[in-house]
């Protein structure tokens, strides 16, 4: 295994912060190293102690084992369960590799963990992986047990996620951050597969009664609604109708969504191409239904909270988003499990671009992603625009999630399209206020004062005043134009537009942007159907796709509906 060149940037990085600090964090996406970037520091550290390597769950475990045999040519000591750490020799050196779960170092020995078992004197470094688990106390308490029983021992965190949905700050345990390499930087140099988006759209997904819950939806009211029968079937439709024959990782809002969605889709494919796991499946059946997942022995792998962290399989080639989130760090997890290049395609290449056509000439040229929406109410869902989009303004990032709805899209072209699109409006409407400003100076020339010469007569106050301007009533500008080629209601026409009506316009445009309300258009139907037309913009969406279902003629729920949303309107 050789070093990339962003991991020995990394290993750099940490020994200059370990100069200053005790603990610092080393954040990279999912699929670019991390683990094998432990095993580089310790490797380096292997004079001057033991390495502890702390993982939040026994199935991590395993997989950190073989990364290390890999890297290091001889597996390291675990203490888990049955199994035991012996501080003994490694490599014929004197400083052993400890892989172990938290969980045991803290439980068992009458309160004192099996960490009391080890002397701190002899562990020199202290890896903790998916760092942003550690801020919890018994976790914290795990840590610092062996910082304080031996001042000069070093903590590396390694995470893809530092941002979590709590947004409690893992400011307790690190001190500083060495690096920082996200999944853009990753897919930009060539490390990672680039990926598209695919929107689905359920009519029936109404996510506007769901509550919050730490940073994000509550939950079993979130699975109330993916687990109904018409978002199920919605779901594996279109899903089946994507992916081909492409392997597929789920992610479910529940367990009964989970098994439900494997059953249809099992049941539509007329074999058995869906299996479902859960935190509860038992412990050999998950990882037989893992292994046969990798195998490719099935298709469509249902989870729920067991694939979001620490799996690792090249293969997948499709992610689905069946649990929407408004957390940036939970949907980066679940996408960052596809991101993965296949094996022996990309490090025999020296610079990006070749490994870029690398990727694009593999069997895996990209990920998709699939997502789905419906109401989302007040909520904002997380989409894969959210995580690719960090160097773009909330404008282009929105434009683009709206476009992408029904249909698929390479997101990194589209956020730079649109962007470039974004760019150029504002150009125009600074040609345009630049336009306006200088009408103003040519109006402010043009006053004048009237004096009336009988004005003392009639006992006025004598003076009057008159704008002479034209300037609204122009025609329209070539700059507002342009801006309101793309946005105008159908059928609006432009050359007839003048100054003053264009500038309303783009005013009331911007206004319904800004507020999330409907556009001019869905307003204008609204409206003459009778119904309020200041309404979010995908309540407008759902009304009018049962307005067209029903012959264009206002189907009684959704005049039920918008009664509902005048009264509550008034209300507040």
């Amino acid at each position: 295994m050789v070093p990339r060149d962003y991991q020995s940037r990394a290993r750099d990085r940490i020994a200059e912060e370990w100069q200053k600090v005790r603990a610092t964090l080393a954040v990279m996406a999912t699929g670019l190293g991390k683990t094998y970037l432990a095993t580089m520091i310790a490797e380096d550290r292997i004079d001057m102690g033991s390495t502890l390597f702390l993982c939040h769950r026994q199935e991590l475990v395993w997989q950190t084992v073989n990364t290390f045999a890999k890297a290091l040519g001889e597996a390291p000591e675990v203490e888990m369960g049955k199994y035991h750490a012996v501080l003994g020799r490694f490599n014929g050196k004197a400083s052993p590799v400890i892989v172990s779960t938290v969980q045991t170092q803290y439980s068992g020995m009458a309160g004192k963990g099996r960490m009391s078992k080890f002397d701190p004197k002899k562990i020199s470094t202290i890896v903790v992986d998916e760092a942003h688990h550690y801020v919890s106390p018994s976790f914290l308490r795990v840590v610092r047990y062996y910082t304080i029983g031996n001042p000069r021992a070093k903590v590396l965190g390694i995470t893809a996620t530092p941002d979590r949905r709590d947004k409690l700050a893992m400011g307790k345990l690190f001190d500083s951050v060495a690096i920082e390499y996200g999944i853009r930087e990753g897919i930009d140099d060539g490390w990672l597969v680039p990926i598209d988006q695919y929107t689905g759209i359920l009519t029936h997904m109404d996510l506007s009664n769901v509550g919050q819950v730490a940073g994000d939806l509550n939950p079993e009211q979130l699975a109330e609604v993916m687990e109904q029968k018409k978002n199920l079937f919605g779901m594996a439709e279109q899903v089946l109708a994507r992916v081909g024959d492409r392997k597929t990782l789920i992610f479910a809002s529940s367990v009964k969504h989970a098994e439900l969605l494997a059953a249809i889709l099992n049941d539509r494919a007329k074999s058995r191409v869906a299996e479902y796991v859960h935190a509860e499946t038992p412990e050999a059946e998950r990882a037989d239904i893992l292994k046969r997942f990798y195998a490719r022995q099935f298709q469509f792998l249902c989870n729920v909270g067991i694939c979001t962290e620490g799996f690792n399989d090249e293969g997948i080639e499709v992610v689905v988003c069946g649990r929407p989130t408004t957390s940036r760090a939970l949907y980066t997890q679940m996408a960052g499990r596809g991101t993965r290049t296949l094996p022996g395609v990309v490090d025999q290449w020296d610079n990006a671009d070749d490994r870029r056509v690398a990727i694009a000439e593999s069997a895996k040229p990209n990920l998709e992603l699939i997502d789905f929406v419906g109401n989302a109410g007040r909520h904002k869902l997380v989409t894969g625009v959210d995580i690719l989009g960090g160097r773009y303004d909330e404008e282009t990032i929105r434009r683009v999630k709206e476009a992408g709805e029904g249909r698929a899209v390479d997101i990194t072209a589209e956020l730079e399209a649109e962007w470039a699109a974004v760019q150029a409006e504002r150009r125009a409407e600074a040609e345009i206020e630049a336009a306006r400003l200088a009408q103003v100076r040519i109006d402010h020339q043009c006053l004048f004062e009237e004096v009336d010469p009988f004005s003392h007569a009639r006992g006025t106050a004598g003076r009057g005043r008159k704008t002479i301007t034209a300037s609204r009533n122009d025609p329209a500008t070539e700059a507002q134009k342009r801006w309101l080629a793309s946005r105008a209601p159908r059928g609006t026409n432009l050359a007839e537009l003048t100054i003053g009506q264009a500038g309303a316009m783009m005013s009331e445009i911007k206004r319904r942007s800004r507020l999330n309300l409907c556009s001019i258009g869905q307003a204008k139907v609204l409206r003459s159907k009778g119904l309020p037309d200041e309404v979010p913009r995908d309540t407008a969406r759902v009304w009018m796709d049962r307005i067209a279902r029903a012959g264009w003629s206002v189907p009684a729920e959704v005049r039920n509906e918008a009664a509902l949303y005048a009264q509550t309107k008034e209300g507040r």
